[in-house]
């Protein structure tokens, strides 16, 4: 389960809290909730509910669809209302200084450089975002870059679906606290696909070349005192760390073999494969280290389709299930 894109949120506090509805306390609030809901489940994360033990990982997970490469292109009309006439309060001037910060849904925000003092700026600046679904939103905030604090200028957005079907170029109004203004901005976008085809790895163009998804399954066979076993897994590509959640014993989990049922991705730039390390994959029981076995990427870009799923021996006849993908990617036609 999953928000395509963060959801909007109506904060309404009462009695003792009622404080909270003054305006920097509930957006500092707002922000902390849809952190944690973005965390969880806000594509690319999901809240997987398991409702057959049985379930195939490797099957169920979504990987990513592809990359797209924007281009925050320019502005026009910055700061001004629907009328022409500048909303910006400024002690010296009202022509603002913009940048533009690009998010969309969980994925890492970017911003472009700041234009100062211009209300039809050009950028022409680009970045590459994964896409999870075609429904995602792009949102553009405009601001004006201020010493004491940064204004608003406004908000554009678009779904990845709109910006492809419109010829890849679009130009956007831009809305000031809900409301309509003179402003636009103009976005460009070109899709690529992941593709099973990892040609794409060993080129040197910009940008997002493909995507590694490492998947860990389950472990099976520990040993232990059911009440003392913490299990996790880490897993060490290069100067990268992530590690599953820590299993603890409970009524109806299998400590002993315990699901974890999580992905971590790394999108490969150039350089990055193929010659890089291998993926480490480590069986933890709190702090501790319990075994451990390596992947190399060579192995896996020979292995049928760029995939390598396996039973690892990690040790003491313990197993871990666990997958790592390569994708290349290819521009959509």
């Amino acid at each position: 389960m999953a928000f395509i894109s963060k959801p909007s949120l109506d904060l309404e506090f009462t009695d003792a809290a009622h404080v909270a509805n003054l305006g920097v306390i509930d957006r500092a609030i707002r922000k902390v909730i849809i952190s944690i809901i973005s965390s969880m489940a806000v594509l690319p994360n999901r809240f997987l509910v398991k409702l057959d033990a049985a379930n195939d990982y490797f099957k169920t997970y979504q990987h990513p669809l592809g990359v797209l490469r924007l281009t925050v292109e320019s502005g026009e009309n910055f700061g001004e209302d629907k009328e022409g006439k500048s909303f910006l309060k400024r002690l010296v001037h009202d022509v603002p200084d913009c940048y533009v910060k690009v998010s969309m849904s969980a994925e890492e925000e970017w911003r472009t450089k700041t234009v100062k003092n211009h209300r039809h700026p050009e950028f022409n600046e680009t970045t590459d975002i994964l896409v999870t679904d075609h429904e995602q939103l792009i949102q553009a905030d405009v601001q004006d870059d201020d010493t004491a604090s940064d204004d608003d200028i406004g908000i554009a957005t678009i779904t990845v679906k709109q910006l492809l079907l419109s010829g890849g170029r679009h130009e956007l109004p831009l809305s000031h606290k809900g409301q309509h203004t003179q402003g636009k901005l103009t976005l460009r976008g070109e899709f690529f696909n992941f593709v099973a085809d990892t040609t794409s790895l060993s080129s040197d163009g910009p940008g997002i070349l493909g995507l590694m998804s490492v998947l860990v399954a389950c472990v099976r066979n520990l040993s232990g005192r059911r009440q003392e076993l913490k299990p996790s897994v880490r897993v060490i590509w290069g100067d990268q760390v992530w590690r599953t959640a820590i299993k603890t014993d409970c009524p109806g989990a299998d400590i002993e073999n315990p699901s974890f049922d999580q992905a971590f991705k790394m999108p490969i730039r150039a350089g990055m494969v193929p010659g890089g390390p291998p993926v480490k994959f480590v069986l933890m029981d709190k702090e501790d280290e319990k075994g451990e076995v390596e992947v190399p990427l060579e192995e896996v870009l020979v292995s049928q389709d760029s995939v390598l799923y396996r039973d690892f021996d990690v040790g003491n006849g313990v197993t871990l299930r666990a997958a790592v993908w390569l994708r290349g990617v290819r521009l959509a036609e």
